[in-house]
């Protein structure tokens, strides 16, 4: 078989052939990202979403989740906003980034320490003839995924480690080698963590700055100066300057790229619940 055909290739008769606009009719690239969330607390830190009663039916109040709002779904637009103001060249952006980005790794690093302390704990108390798989829903919810912020997604890995962690401490308690306490300890504080960064990372709000602004600190300079300082955004000047940026930010567009469109620095995030695994 020859390479043009394993690759798809149009031979020459027929790329003459093709109309010349089919390649400004391209779209966009997209793949399918889904994740499994099984645990209560990682749909609420996901979506948001309250459990309003058990599965038996009944309706008490002290039966019910009460969930924070501060979850991913808030989240996404602010994320949103901010890499779409590092693409206009805002310096308050670019730091806010990188300060977020270095928090939530941070994090996640953190939580990788406490599961694998919580797992050498399991294994020191369990006699060696004892085996146990890893505890799962019986009907996981699963969500189909598309943001193109980069910051999102490393919440989003950290909010599903966060259930993956849960689940863990669920089942050490469930074999009693967790007091109820210490199963509330635990999830408390990976939750308040994870909630604190959410809280932080959206507090971001947009105003229309530029370096070039900056360096002529004219009157949107100043005015940016003042609300970001009064949400606790202070760049270094190696931020300012352009000097320093997160290997990971997004590009910063040039002049004409920002005068004719800057609307398409803003990329809409999407997350829609697709379906419930069944029972078994």
């Amino acid at each position: 078989m020859s390479s043009k055909l394993i690759l798809g290739a149009l031979s020459n008769e027929e790329a003459s052939s093709t109309p010349n606009n089919r390649v400004t009719e391209l779209g966009r690239l997209r793949s399918h990202i889904k994740i499994e969330i099984h645990t209560y607390e990682g749909a609420a830190l996901f979506s948001g979403v309250k459990r309003e009663s058990d599965q038996d039916g009944t309706d008490d109040n002290g039966q019910k989740k009460k969930f924070t709002p501060h979850n991913l779904t808030m989240l996404a637009q602010s994320m949103m906003i901010l890499e779409g103001d590092i693409r206009l060249d805002n310096p308050y952006a670019d730091f806010w980034f990188d300060s977020i980005w270095t928090a939530v790794t941070e994090f996640r690093e953190e939580l990788k320490t406490k599961k694998q302390s919580l797992i050498s704990y399991m294994e020191d108390r369990v006699p060696e003839n004892f085996t146990s798989s890893e505890s799962f829903s019986v009907k996981p919810i699963i969500y189909q995924v598309r943001s193109g912020s980069q910051l999102y997604y490393q919440f989003l890995y950290a909010v599903l480690e966060i259930d993956s962690f849960i689940r863990l401490v669920m089942l050490a308690s469930h074999v009693a080698l967790l007091s109820p306490s210490a199963r509330t300890t635990y999830i408390r504080d990976v939750m308040r963590g994870c909630r604190a960064l959410i809280s932080r990372a959206a507090s971001y709000r947009h105003t229309p700055v530029t370096r070039d602004d900056v360096s002529a600190n004219n009157e949107k300079a100043r005015m940016a100066a003042e609300r970001y300082e009064s949400i606790g955004i202070s760049p270094s000047i190696g931020h300012m300057r352009g000097e320093t940026r997160h290997e990971f930010a997004p590009e910063i567009h040039n002049v004409a790229e920002r005068k004719s469109n800057p609307a398409d620095a803003y990329i809409e995030p999407e997350i829609v619940k697709e379906t419930a695994a069944e029972e078994a």
